[in-house]
C-alpha cells in the first residue's frame, strides 16, 4: 500500500503530465496557425517582389496610369494576407496617381474595406460613399451594387435595422437587374443576416439557403463559408446547438484550408458562444485563445472586442467575477475606441450629403429640361411667383416640423416622468394573494407571479414557457391561456415587461450610473441590445438612452 507522500507525489506527475499534454495540443494548434501565416507571407513576399519590380520601371517611365495600377494590385496581395495597415499604404499611394474614374472607384472600394476590417467605420463609410459616386458617374452596375451592400455592412455595425435592410434591398435589385450571381447570393446573406438579428429566424434561413445555393452552384468557397456560419448562428438562436457547431466547424474547415485569417477568427469567435451556452467551458477555452491569437496577428480591434466579451460571458459563466470583470473593461476599451459619438454623426452627416447630392443632380437635370422648354415657360413674374410661393410652402413646412419636434420631445420628457413615477410605485407595492379559498386557475396565478416576482425568473436569458409551465406544476397550453387571458399579452411579451421593469429600475439606481445600455440590457435578461431597445420603447414609449439621459437631468 502507498504512502500518503508517494499518493500526492504520483498526484503531482500525473497532473504535471496532463497539463503537459494540453498545453502541447494548444502549442501545436498555434503553430499551425502560424505556419499557414508563413506560407502565404512567402508567397505574397514573392508577388510583391516582382509588382516592385515592375513599379520602378513605370516610376522611371513617369506612367501614372500603371503606377497607381502597381500600387493597387500591392494593396490587394496586402489586404488578401491581412495585412491592413500596409494594404491601405499602397492603396492611398494608388489614389495619388490614379486619374481614371474607374480606378479610383476600385480603390476607394477597397479602401472602405479595409477600413471596415480595422474597425474605422466612419472612414469606410466616406471611402465606400466616394465609390459609389464614381460608379453612378461612370454607370458601372455591379460597383454600384457592391457600395451600396457596404454602406448597408456600416449602418448594421451601428444597429441601424431600418437603413441596412433598405441599402441591402437597394442592391439586391441592381444585381438581380445585371444577373450578377455571385453578388445576388452575396446579397440574400446580408439580408438574412438582417432578419437573424431581428429574430425572424425561418426568413433568415431561407435567404441563406438561396445565398447557399448560389455559392455552390459557382464554387465561390469564401461565400459558401460565411453563409454556412450564418446558418450556424440561426441554430444557435433556435438552442439546436449540434446542427449549429456542424456548420460553424464546417465553415471554420473551408477558411482554414483558403487561409482567410480575418474569417477563420470570426468561425472561433462563433463556436464559443456556442461552447458557453451548452457550458462546454474548455472548448470555448481552446477556441477563445485561437481566435485571439489570429486576431491580435491582423490588428483588428473589431475582432478583439467580439472575443474579450465572449471572455467575459466565459468567466461570468464559471463564476470568476473578477476575470469577468477585467474582460469587460478591456471589452469596453475597445468598444469606445470603436463606436463614437463623432463617428456616429459623421455617418450621418455623409447620409444626408449623399441625399443632398442626388437632390441636386435632379434638380440640375430638371433644369436642364426647363430650358430646353423655355418657350412654354413664363416670364420672370411667374419664376419670382414661384420662388415666393415655394419658399412660403418650405417656411411653413419647416416650422411645423419644428412644433412637432418641440412637441415630441415634451412628451417624451413626460413619458420619462411618468416612467421614474411608475417604477417608485412599484418599490412600494406588492403581489397580494388573497387568503380566502381560491381556485385552480388562481393558484396557478399566483404560483406563476411568486416565480416572476419573487424569484425573478425573467432574468433568466434563455427562460421558456415549457420550463416555467414544469416550475408551477401544470401544461404549457394552460399557462399559455392563462397569460393570454388574465394580462392580455403572449409569454414573450409578458416575460419582456418584467425585464423592461428592471432595467428601468436599474437605469434609476445610482449604483448603475456607470453601466453601459448593453450591460443594463443583459442585467435585465435580454439576450442583445436590438430586442432590449424594441422592447423598452414598447413597454414605455422611448428608448433606453433617452430614459438614462432624461431622468439624469431630472434627478
Amino acid at each position: 500500500m502507498l504512502s500518503y507522500k508517494q499518493e500526492q507525489l504520483n498526484k503531482k506527475q500525473f497532473f504535471k503530465k496532463h497539463d503537459f499534454r494540453k498545453s502541447r495540443k494548444l502549442i501545436f494548434a498555434l503553430l499551425f496557425v502560424l505556419l499557414q501565416v508563413f506560407a502565404g507571407f512567402s508567397q505574397s513576399e514573392q508577388k510583391i517582389a516582382g509588382l516592385q519590380k515592375e513599379l520602378s520601371l513605370y516610376i522611371a517611365n513617369n506612367d501614372s496610369t500603371d503606377i497607381a495600377k502597381t500600387y493597387y494590385s500591392l494593396g490587394k496581395i496586402a489586404f488578401n494576407s491581412e495585412r491592413n495597415y500596409e494594404s491601405e499604404i499602397y492603396l492611398k499611394k494608388a489614389l495619388k496617381f490614379s486619374n481614371k474614374s474607374e480606378q479610383r472607384m476600385k480603390i476607394y472600394s477597397k479602401l472602405g474595406t479595409v477600413n471596415w476590417r480595422k474597425g474605422k467605420f466612419d472612414d469606410a463609410m466616406v471611402y465606400y460613399r466616394k465609390s459609389l459616386k464614381f460608379s453612378e458617374k461612370i454607370g458601372d452596375k455591379k460597383y454600384q451594387a457592391t457600395a451600396l451592400n457596404n454602406i448597408g455592412f456600416i449602418y448594421a455595425e451601428y444597429d441601424n435595422i431600418d437603413k441596412t435592410l433598405e441599402y441591402y434591398k437597394n442592391a439586391l435589385e441592381i444585381r438581380k437587374e445585371i444577373n450578377y450571381k455571385k453578388g445576388v447570393a452575396w446579397s440574400y446573406n446580408s439580408i438574412g443576416r438582417v432578419y437573424n438579428e431581428l429574430d425572424s429566424l425561418n426568413k433568415a434561413l431561407i435567404f441563406f439557403n438561396k445565398a447557399l445555393i448560389i455559392f455552390r452552384e459557382i464554387n465561390f468557397y469564401e461565400g459558401e463559408s460565411n453563409t454556412l456560419n450564418n446558418v450556424g448562428n440561426v441554430y444557435m438562436k433556435k438552442k439546436k446547438y449540434k446542427l449549429a457547431i456542424k456548420h460553424h466547424l464546417e465553415a471554420l474547415n473551408i477558411r482554414k484550408n483558403r487561409n482567410l485569417l480575418y474569417l477563420t477568427a470570426e468561425s472561433y469567435k462563433n463556436l464559443t458562444k456556442i461552447y458557453i451556452q451548452i457550458s462546454e467551458y474548455k472548448n470555448a477555452e481552446d477556441a477563445v485563445k485561437k481566435g485571439i491569437s489570429i486576431s491580435k496577428n491582423i490588428k483588428s480591434k473589431k475582432l478583439l472586442k467580439n472575443f474579450y466579451y465572449q471572455l467575459f460571458e466565459l468567466n461570468k459563466s464559471k463564476n470568476n467575477y473578477r476575470k469577468a470583470l477585467e474582460n469587460h473593461l478591456i471589452y469596453s476599451e475597445y468598444k469606445d475606441s470603436l463606436f463614437t459619438v463623432e463617428s456616429e454623426n459623421k455617418i450621418s452627416e455623409l447620409e444626408i450629403q449623399y441625399q443632398t447630392e442626388k437632390k441636386e443632380q435632379k434638380i440640375k437635370l430638371l433644369n436642364t429640361k426647363n430650358k430646353l422648354n423655355s418657350e412654354i415657360i413664363s416670364g420672370q413674374k411667374s419664376k419670382l411667383l414661384f420662388l415666393i410661393v415655394g419658399s412660403s410652402i418650405l417656411l411653413i413646412v419647416f416650422t411645423i416640423v419644428l412644433l412637432i419636434y418641440f412637441q415630441r420631445n415634451k412628451a417624451y420628457k413626460m413619458l420619462v416622468k411618468q416612467n421614474i413615477e411608475i417604477t417608485n410605485l412599484e418599490k412600494t407595492q406588492k403581489h397580494k394573494i388573497s387568503k380566502h379559498e381560491i381556485s385552480n386557475e388562481q393558484q396557478i396565478i399566483n404560483n406563476l407571479l411568486t416565480i416572476i416576482e419573487e424569484n425573478k425568473y425573467f432574468l433568466n436569458t434563455s427562460c421558456t414557457i415549457d420550463e416555467l409551465a414544469k416550475k408551477i406544476d401544470t401544461n404549457r397550453q394552460y399557462l399559455s391561456t392563462i397569460i393570454n387571458n388574465k394580462f392580455n399579452s403572449n409569454f414573450s411579451s409578458f416575460i419582456n415587461t418584467y425585464r423592461v421593469k428592471e432595467a428601468r429600475r436599474l437605469l434609476l439606481d445610482k449604483e448603475y450610473n456607470k453601466y453601459t445600455i448593453d450591460a443594463i440590457a443583459n442585467l435585465s435578461g435580454f439576450n442583445n441590445r436590438a430586442t432590449f431597445n424594441t422592447a423598452f420603447k414598447k413597454i414605455t414609449g422611448i428608448s433606453p438612452s433617452f430614459f438614462k439621459k432624461e431622468q439624469n437631468l431630472i434627478s
